[in-house]
C-alpha cells in the first residue's frame, strides 16, 4: 500500500501530469471514440494540458509528491464551465471531430442530463502510472476529495467507459447511476458516490 501524500498540484507540474494522462489514458475507450487514431496521438497531449490548465484555475488538480497519479475534480459551481469549454468551441468543432460533431455533442448532452440535480463534485480525469497501480494511489486521490466533500454533503460523480475500472470505483463507494451507449461508441457508466 502506498504512503503517497496527496496534495494540490503545482502549476509547474502540469506538463508532467499531462504526459502521465497521455501515457495512461491514450487508449481509453472514450478517448478512442472521441478522436480517431490518425489524429488522436498528436492532439491528446495538448488536450490533456488544456484540461489541466483550465482545471488548475477553476477546479482542483490533485497529485502525489512523486507525481504517481493525477485527479481532476470539478467543483459544483464550475460544472459546465470547465467540462464543456475544454471540449467545444465553434472554431474547433470541425477540426477536432471531423464531421462527427453532432454525435459527439449528442453524447455529451446525454452525459449532462444523466448527472444528478444535487450539488456534486465531478471527477473529470483520474490516472495513475502503471507501475503505481494497486498501491493505493488512485484510492488516495479519491479519498482526499471524499473527506472534503463529506463535510458539505456533496455527491461525487464520475463517468467511465473502461469496464475494468468498475470494481475499483465500487470499492470507493460509487454505484451506477445511469448507463448509456455513445453514438457508434462505447458504453458509458455514470457513477455516483454519496458517502
Amino acid at each position: 500500500m502506498s504512503k503517497e501524500i496527496v496534495r494540490p498540484a503545482h502549476e509547474n507540474e502540469l506538463q508532467a501530469l499531462s504526459e502521465l494522462l497521455l501515457e495512461e489514458m491514450g487508449n481509453d475507450p472514450f478517448t478512442v471514440w472521441l478522436k480517431p487514431r490518425h489524429v488522436r496521438d498528436g492532439w491528446l497531449k495538448g488536450h490533456f494540458y488544456r484540461i489541466l490548465s483550465e482545471s488548475y484555475k477553476t477546479g482542483v488538480v490533485l497529485t502525489t509528491d512523486n507525481l504517481l497519479g493525477v485527479a481532476i475534480w470539478v467543483p459544483p459551481e464550475n460544472q459546465t464551465k470547465t467540462t464543456l469549454r475544454a471540449l467545444f468551441s465553434p472554431l474547433r468543432d470541425f477540426y477536432w471531430y471531423r464531421g462527427r460533431t453532432r454525435e459527439v455533442r449528442k453524447g455529451f448532452k446525454w452525459l449532462e442530463n444523466a448527472r444528478p440535480v444535487e450539488k456534486y463534485w465531478y471527477l473529470q480525469l483520474l490516472a495513475t502510472k502503471s507501475e503505481a497501480r494497486r498501491q493505493g494511489v488512485g484510492t488516495a486521490l479519491i479519498d482526499y476529495q471524499q473527506r472534503l466533500s463529506m463535510t458539505k454533503n456533496d455527491l461525487l460523480v464520475v463517468e467511465i467507459t473502461n469496464r475494468k475500472n468498475m470494481f475499483f470505483y465500487a470499492k470507493q463507494g460509487f454505484r451506477i447511476g445511469h448507463t448509456f451507449t455513445l453514438p457508434a461508441g462505447p458504453d458509458v457508466f455514470s457513477l455516483i458516490n454519496s458517502k
